[in-house]
């Protein structure tokens, strides 16, 4: 049973972990764009 929520509570902490890069993709391709650097 810990294993399963391990693997939920992991599951969960990866998608936080996305959306917190998702902005900095972002603006890394704007920077590519020549538009500045973000982050």
């Amino acid at each position: 049973m810990l294993w399963k929520s391990m693997r939920e509570y992991l599951k969960k902490e990866k998608n936080k972990a996305i959306m917190g890069l998702m902005p900095s993709i972002r603006h890394f391709t704007e920077a590519k764009n020549g538009q500045g650097y973000y982050f």
